[in-house]
């Protein structure tokens, strides 16, 4: 079973088992030792970045209204000349609109190659096919932004020791999760949180928890969803 992705504790409590199928079913826990709210029941992470190369469900931009978001915050935060690596950027919209308020220095992986297809014909954006474990760039990036993204990864502080090395000396981590202190107010789709790609739950607790080492310089909710910048302040040493 799957230890604690923000403390690594092992001992949990179940909640609420989801099931979907048969033969798959989440367990949803709570920390003892943090009050953490996660998946402990998870195949590997090299099994969840195999789905997402061949069952990608982002080709469709749903999120339009959100990039323009975050486009908002890294041109307010971040010179035109900074080095972008957007990760899991889907078909890159968010870098189209990068690319469109001045950003040239821009990159993008995402693990479905359907996206990279769609990224090149729609909106003239080069972007990898690559999980964060398999990219190995030659350069290092002033902003790296996870854009929901931590609520799917499995090895959450093993993926974020990864992104540390691919910042350079002063750089940001732009973060964006559903904001589960919030899940009780406004549901999008019944259970829609609770997905079967969906195994962390964040509140700004335990973002705080997880980036211990970086310093925060914006953080936000707007009830859906959190949105954070956390600026490197010296190197982590990750379990």
């Amino acid at each position: 079973m799957r230890r604690c992705p923000i403390c690594g504790a092992k001992k949990n409590k179940i909640l609420f088992k989801q099931k979907f199928t048969e033969e798959l079913s989440h367990n949803i826990v709570i920390c003892l030792k943090c009050n953490f709210v996660f998946v402990n029941n998870t195949p590997s992470q090299k099994d969840y970045d195999e789905y997402y190369k061949v069952m990608s469900k982002y080709e469709l931009e749903r999120d339009q209204l959100l990039h323009e978001r975050y486009k908002e915050t890294i041109v307010n935060h971040f010179p035109k000349s900074s080095a972008i690596l957007d990760v899991g950027c889907s078909t890159g919209h968010l870098l189209y609109l990068l690319k469109k308020a001045g950003y040239r220095d821009i990159s993008g992986i995402d693990p479905s190659p359907e996206c990279k297809k769609i990224a090149w014909n729609k909106f003239r954006i080069k972007i990898d096919t690559a999980s964060i474990h398999s990219f190995n760039p030659s350069k290092k990036y002033d902003v790296i932004i996870l854009a929901m993204v931590l609520e799917h990864l499995r090895d959450v502080r093993e993926s974020l020791a990864k992104i540390d090395k691919l910042l350079t000396k002063n750089g940001f981590i732009f973060i964006s999760v559903p904001d589960a202190q919030n899940f009780l107010k406004d549901f999008e789709e019944a259970f829609g949180e609770f997905s079967v790609e969906h195994i962390n739950f964040y509140s700004t607790f335990h973002l705080f928890k997880l980036m211990e080492g970086y310093a925060l310089s914006h953080m936000h909710s707007d009830e859906k969803n959190l949105f954070s910048l956390w600026k490197k302040s010296e190197s982590l040493e990750r379990s």
